[in-house]
């Protein structure tokens, strides 16, 4: 599903993430603008309940360059529980970057918070989530 944000919008916190430090895989620095922005939903799946959807939001709202680089790895065609695993290790890392470029410790303990709750509620969502074309 698209989300409709501005390529320019997505462009700039691909930008972000290069600046900050953000770790990704390799295809996600190379891939266009328009196949980024496919991936980004940046407060999380239609399907979840709209209270975590809430939630989801108020934490995430610092962390959208860490959601970009998330949301790309969620949408990849291949998974496993290893790979999600991964990639939410990687997302806690990449939350601790924003949070240090933000300059708030309280943005440390919100990050790894989100990135449990990523772990523990998210594998069907991630099993389910991917993008037409994702090359």
């Amino acid at each position: 599903m698209r989300y409709d944000f501005p390529i320019e919008y997505v462009r700039q916190l691909r930008i972000t993430c290069d600046r900050i430090g953000i770790k990704s895989t390799a295809n996600f620095w190379t891939a266009s603008p328009e196949r980024l922005a496919d991936a980004f939903n940046e407060i999380g799946p239609e399907q979840w309940c709209p209270r975590f959807k809430k939630l989801t939001k108020w934490l995430l709202e610092p962390f959208f360059a860490a959601a970009l680089q998330h949301d790309w790895e969620t949408s990849r065609p291949y998974k496993s529980w290893s790979m999600f695993t991964t990639m939410n290790l990687r997302f806690i890392y990449n939350v601790l970057q924003e949070a240090i470029e933000q300059k708030t410790l309280k943005l440390v303990f919100m990050g790894i918070l989100l990135a449990m709750l990523c772990q523990l509620f998210g594998y069907r969502t991630y099993l389910k989530t991917t993008i037409s074309n994702p090359e």
